[in-house]
């Protein structure tokens, strides 16, 4: 109404809130971003009901981030974070053959990365890849 429309479309889904938390939990990765308290808050009332194991066949996240987030202490207060110390996240999808070339080229562009976890690696050779892009695109002239 604030916004001027008489009407809007919607679609309406019967689910329990075990359904809901579910939900929640996969389509807020999917699109916008998690506020971490929310987001314990949400996994402390699924781990209630799944294992870390049955939550990481239900959601995005990897059984070991699940108990680490379910593990994950707040502070008391926030600390004071500098604006680009956080890290981006970007979900799409890919078909069978898509994951296959990138998986390949993730695969060989990080061999020589210096960088400890398979999600560090990835970042570090999926920049390169379209760093290198980049630098082939038509009047680009080298510039990132």
């Amino acid at each position: 109404m604030r916004l001027g429309y008489e009407a809007a479309d919607c679609i309406v889904w019967d689910v329990d809130d075990e359904q809901t938390d579910i939900l929640l939990a996969t389509l807020n990765r999917l699109g916008g971003s998690d506020v971490l308290a929310k987001k314990l808050r949400l996994l402390e009332r699924l781990n209630k009901r799944f294992g870390s194991r049955e939550l990481a066949k239900l959601l995005p996240q990897t059984r070991k981030q699940i108990e680490r987030l379910a593990n994950l202490k707040l502070p008391s207060r926030p600390a004071k974070i500098e604006a680009g110390s956080f890290a981006n996240a970007k979900v799409f999808f890919l078909n069978d053959q898509q994951q296959g070339i990138v998986e390949k080229a993730l695969t060989l562009a990080g061999q020589n990365s210096a960088e400890k976890t398979k999600a560090a690696r990835n970042a570090a050779a999926l920049t390169e890849i379209a760093a290198r892009f980049l630098e082939g695109w038509p009047g680009n002239s080298g510039k990132n």
